[in-house]
């Protein structure tokens, strides 16, 4: 009897769950789970906008603004309902700075820093359900953003030219450009300015004379580089919000590389196999980089038994055995801006040498076996001239 009345009880709260749910879903969800935080960083002076994207289908019904001040409590901006937006106090810190676009985002103009902070809007669907959008807004006032670490890297070729550009955010009003170069081991130098469209040289009697000139407000260029040119270009932009920002470059200046010479040494040469030792050379300073093919890149961390590179890559030590491999190797000699090669063929050399091993040795075969001629021969005549003698001797004692 208790397990038939359970049963009656357990069905009549299901059919009144039911009802509740299907009559009234405000009164058991009203809330979905919050949307993620959009961060939003501008500078003082710009605009914001904070656009609400709604995922529900159903009508909404209120956009109620909330802003969270990094200090202080939180301020109720207003709401938009019914087609209007109301601001509840006129008189706060954003006055006639707020605006809807379409009713679903807030646009917040001529940004002070105090701005900085999060700004909530709770969305109410005409179920009743709630959905919460959050956007965290940082204004920077005065806005200096030092120069990028590490500075842009550029190679230039000597005699050549370089374009410093710069990277600008577009809408993006550009008042003043500052460009200080700073060479190698010598004092910094303001090389050019940029204000009301116009290019000034403050030292137009510098070492670049010239050779500066401006492509476009945001693009600065050296032409006829020498070596003395390599160096730091730091750049300083004034933006109209009096936002400034810092770029910076660092200007490397090569001399192109001169021609690579390659010596050999032979250490042992046989038809078989040739053991010798490539030198590859390059007048120049320190910024070279050697290498070696043999149709395909030798590399040090790949040597096998036939090759070994020493010497910074250098010198290249061969036991090289003919057939087995292409008897060309190349000599490759580059700094970032420019390369030359050489080419020796070891076939020849080898075999030359080989040549003259077995020449050498047929000679001292036969030097041997002269020798050894003659020696016989010395003895066979000893040996007669003394059977000669002891005959004589023989004959003149007789009675």
């Amino acid at each position: 009897m208790a397990a038939k009345c359970a049963g009656k009880i357990s069905v009549v709260c299901l059919l009144l769950g039911t009802f509740i749910i299907c009559s009234f879903p405000g009164l058991v969800s009203s809330q979905v789970p919050k949307t993620p935080t959009i961060l939003l960083n501008k500078i003082l002076g710009e605009s914001a906008l904070l656009p609400v994207h709604i995922t529900s289908a159903n009508t909404v019904s209120i956009v109620k603004w909330i802003f969270h001040p990094r200090k202080g409590e939180a301020n109720d901006l207003g709401r938009f309902s019914d087609g209007k937006w109301v601001r509840w106090n006129m008189s706060d810190n954003f006055g006639q700075r707020l605006e809807t676009v379409d009713g679903s985002m807030l646009k917040i103009s001529n940004l002070v820093v105090k701005d900085s902070g999060v700004y909530k809007a709770h969305v109410t669907f005409s179920t009743g359900v709630t959905e919460t959008h959050t956007f965290g807004l940082t204004v920077y006032g005065a806005a200096h953003f030092p120069a990028q670490d590490p500075p842009n890297q550029l190679h230039r070729i000597l005699g050549g030219s370089v374009l410093f550009r710069l990277n600008i955010p577009p809408l993006k009003r550009v008042d003043e450009v500052e460009w200080k170069f700073t060479p190698t081991g010598v004092q910094p130098l303001l090389v050019a300015e940029f204000a009301e469209g116009k290019l000034r040289r403050p030292h137009a009697n510098d070492s670049f004379g010239p050779w500066v000139e401006m492509v476009d407000e945001t693009t600065l260029k050296m032409k006829d580089l020498t070596v003395a040119d390599s160096g730091v270009m730091d750049v300083r932009v004034r933006f109209a919000s009096s936002a400034i920002v810092e770029y910076s470059f660092r200007l490397m200046v090569h001399e192109p590389v001169p021609p690579p010479q390659i010596n050999h040494q032979v250490i042992s040469s046989t038809a078989n196999r040739c053991n010798m030792t490539l030198h590859c050379r390059a007048p120049g300073k320190s910024d070279l980089h050697f290498s070696w093919e043999n149709r395909n890149p030798l590399r040090t961390s790949e040597a096998l038994d036939w090759y070994r590179l020493t010497n910074d890559d250098k010198d290249l030590h061969l036991s090289w055995r003919p057939n087995t491999s292409d008897s060309t190797f190349t000599c490759l000699v580059s700094n970032p801006v420019d390369q030359k090669n050489i080419s020796l063929d070891v076939f020849n050399i080898c075999h030359d040498e080989a040549q003259d091993g077995c020449s050498c040795f047929s000679w001292v075969r036969t030097a041997m076996a002269v020798g050894l001629g003659l020696q016989v021969a010395t003895i066979i005549l000893l040996n007669i001239l003394e059977r000669k003698v002891s005959d004589q001797r023989c004959v003149g004692v007789e009675p």
